[in-house]
């Protein structure tokens, strides 16, 4: 455990009033060690305590010294000096009792993380070196776990607010936002402290990046004193060591590092259900609950976490998708704002053939919290236009609707429980003779029982035709039926065509 010198001057100042320091940078150490006149080289990750006096003056070293006040014309910069009427070697014992607890502190979160515990009893452990409360979020600043008990919850109603709805209130979003501070606070790569009151009180911060992409942030609020040193060192060590946390629970990361990505997947997951705190989040796009939405279902064959980054960042950009992208299970998913799906589909084709990605596009639903429903039905017809290896890339709810429906009819029931006997008829009268009299009759009913239409779409002679259809009828006569019966024939002519498709 790593501690710089300004931690250790602030814990002996709470023991030894009068003690000052000089530091010429942050200096990382590791260790406590007495100071010897025999010793020849002093390492830079040590601080040495010179109980007697014997620090040369004129000695210019990067190592950190603690050295009584008397001595404060050494040339050394990183210094601790304390007065002459304390005892360094108490000062030596309290130093080293400082090291222990933090390191105590940081095998104990290893061993914890290791342990595969809740994220509260890993950041419960920060106790032993901090009695501020400590909390970690993703992006888009929902709370993914904190220190508990924490006298935030009656002080502060921002807090309040986080706990009972997860998320950040959207007019600190607005705050933060505007102030340009949410943009400092994503950009950071080293711990800092700021005294802005957005989140009502200060607070230090440690951003985990994956990939040059934002994961989570850490902070430590300030309740009971100004922010520390000793904050920084902890956000920087817990910055070191709760990757390993997020690697083991990739549902809280964000692949993307968008505001709304963990917000969207919550809804999907049905983790988000509650209306009101729906809403609240929606009025950063200035969307409604009950506006009109469409999913857009993406599947990028070997996209690279950079390269699907790249595609969220151009499909967001273009105004004629009014979307917002997030990453879930093995799909990009653009959740589109009251547009028009058959223009939306040529958008759409347009980047499909640029990218080259196979998507599907959903019917129109509201409220948003119904996501679930139709991101798998549109998953579906995505599965089964890959499957038909059509020419297009992009396949709307529209033109595939059908075989969806097909497709879960037959997870519970067998073709030849569904279809009707006349047509199971023809096609084992085809299957045996080598006939393809059901693609006839499907293309002949689908042309509304036009002879001429249908030997065109066939591209076959009239006459071919009639008298296909004469031995057709021997074995399913279509005339003598009503016309529900001829739509139960042709629905069954469609569970034929596509059933080896969607079944094999």
């Amino acid at each position: 455990m790593r501690l710089s010198l300004k931690t250790i001057w602030e814990e002996l100042l709470g023991h030894y009033p009068g003690v000052t320091f000089r530091d010429s940078n942050v200096q990382s150490l590791e260790a406590v060690d007495l100071y010897r006149r025999t010793n020849k080289k002093l390492l830079e990750n040590v601080l040495y305590v010179d109980v007697n006096g014997d620090y040369p003056n004129q000695q210019q070293d990067h190592a950190a010294l603690v050295l009584f006040d008397t001595k404060r014309d050494v040339l050394s910069q990183n210094v601790i000096f304390v007065p002459t009427i304390y005892n360094l070697i108490e000062v030596f014992s309290t130093i080293s009792a400082l090291f222990r607890r933090f390191q105590k502190w940081e095998m104990s979160i290893l061993d914890s993380i290791a342990k595969k515990h809740t994220l509260t009893d890993i950041l419960n452990l920060c106790r032993l070196v901090t009695p501020d409360t400590v909390y970690l979020t993703d992006p888009s600043l929902k709370m993914l776990g904190y220190t508990t008990p924490t006298l935030m919850e009656s002080i502060s109603s921002i807090w309040r607010y986080q706990i009972n709805h997860g998320y950040m209130p959207m007019y600190i979003i607005d705050q933060l936002t505007e102030s340009g501070e949410l943009e400092i606070l994503n950009r950071q790569t080293r711990a800092f402290t700021t005294p802005d009151t957005c989140f009502n009180l200060p607070y230090t911060c440690k951003n985990i990046f994956s990939h040059k992409i934002l994961q989570a942030h850490i902070f430590i609020i300030s309740i009971y004193s100004k922010p520390k040193q000793r904050h920084m060192d902890i956000v920087e060590a817990l910055g070191q060591m709760l990757p390993a946390y997020l690697d083991s629970h990739p549902d809280t990361l964000s692949s993307l590092g968008t505001f709304h990505e963990c917000f969207f997947r919550d809804i999907l997951k049905g983790e988000l259900k509650d209306s009101n705190s729906i809403s609240e989040q929606l009025r950063y796009f200035n969307w409604k609950i009950n506006d009109d939405f469409i999913l857009i279902i993406i599947k990028q064959k070997n996209g690279s976490p950079i390269e699907r980054r790249f595609l969220s960042s151009h499909l967001e950009s273009d105004p004629q998708l009014a979307c917002k992208v997030f990453d879930y299970e093995e799909y990009l998913i653009a959740i589109c704002h009251s547009v028009n799906k058959y223009k939306l589909r040529e958008n759409v084709r347009h980047y499909a053939a640029r990218y080259g990605f196979h998507a599907a596009i959903s019917k129109e639903f509201h409220p948003l919290n119904t996501m679930a429903a139709y991101y798998e039905q549109t998953k579906l017809i995505l599965s089964i236009g890959q499957d038909m290896k059509t020419n297009t890339k992009v396949y709307l709810n529209d033109d595939y609707g059908l075989y969806s429906l097909i497709a879960i009819l037959l997870e519970k029931r067998s073709m030849p429980e569904i279809c009707h006997d006349g047509v199971l008829r023809l096609y084992e009268s085809g299957q045996k003779n080598g006939t393809d009299y059901i693609h006839t009759l499907f293309v002949y009913l689908c042309n509304d029982r036009n002879a001429l239409q249908t030997s065109k779409a066939l591209f076959i002679h009239r006459n071919t035709l009639l008298n296909r259809l004469e031995k057709i009828f021997k074995i399913v006569d279509i005339n003598q039926y009503s016309t529900h019966i001829r739509h139960y024939i042709l629905f069954s002519l469609y569970i034929i065509n596509c059933c080896d498709l969607l079944i094999g």
